[in-house]
């Protein structure tokens, strides 16, 4: 539901602040044109897209639910609604105010910065308001096998789409075209590995370290899988983040 209602508003909200010009980058079109998407900034060959493509969309739908965990035990699909529209509009105008002060390919301060402080904003507003239930006696913290059967075929998710948030990104980089498949790849080697070292240090596979590896996996490829420019290094970032997620896991 959140992937939905981001991706149909997307749209709207980017050609809203585009217009606007927060980004200073200009916007040829008038008010009543109307709005090619593309799949990518790297797709467009001559055509400014000015952030409304396909994978922008995807991009703002990842920063809405990764703010949405933060509370995803103690909110229903009310509170999932709100704070996705409200949520848009706050992402297209931090990924324009970044975009005209930085370069951020991979999506480090417009997805998962955003992202985080946004859910982190909305998990204490919720603490310091009175709640009828505990959080420990909440229904919607209740979890069972279909849960985990659920968080699988997220996973699988990521491992699939993952790469197409590493291909929209600046043509003037000289490893570009590589970033997709870096990313399969490096999100490939953390999965493999964390079932090897999990299954060598705990004796038994434990499927939570299943279902965060291919997230793992793909954020340590965003802000680096377009600069690499072979495979072994893709590799050994997958195995190096795999390392990292199972230390955090322990500690």
């Amino acid at each position: 539901m959140i992937t939905v209602i981001s991706y149909q508003l997307y749209f709207l909200v980017s050609g809203l602040w585009n217009h606007s010009n927060i980004s200073g980058k200009g916007y040829p079109k008038s008010w009543g044109s109307s709005i090619n998407v593309f799949l990518t900034d790297s797709d467009n060959l001559n055509n400014q897209t000015y952030g409304e493509t396909v994978v922008g969309g995807l991009k703002c739908s990842l920063a809405n639910m990764i703010a949405f965990a933060a509370i995803s035990g103690r909110a229903g699909p009310l509170e999932a609604v709100v704070m996705t529209i409200i949520g848009t509009f706050l992402y297209e105008i931090n990924r324009q105010l970044v975009s005209r002060y930085s370069l951020d390919f991979g999506g480090s301060m417009t997805i998962f910065c955003f992202g985080g402080c946004y859910g982190s904003i909305i998990s204490l507003i919720l603490f310091f308001c009175t709640q009828w239930e505990s959080f420990e006696e909440h229904y919607l913290r209740k979890a069972g096998n279909f849960s985990f059967l659920l968080a699988s075929v997220g996973s699988l998710f990521c491992w699939v789409f993952f790469p197409f948030l590493n291909i929209d990104i600046p043509n003037q980089l000289i490893f570009n075209f590589n970033g997709g498949i870096n990313t399969f790849f490096c999100i490939s080697a953390c999965v493999v590995s964390s079932v090897c070292f999990t299954s060598i240090i705990n004796g038994k596979f434990e499927l939570k370290y299943l279902i965060y590896s291919p997230i793992v996996g793909g954020i340590a490829a965003g802000s680096s899988s377009a600069i690499i420019d072979n495979t072994l290094s893709a590799l050994l970032l997958g195995v190096g983040a795999s390392i990292i997620h199972l230390i955090f896991f322990k500690i």
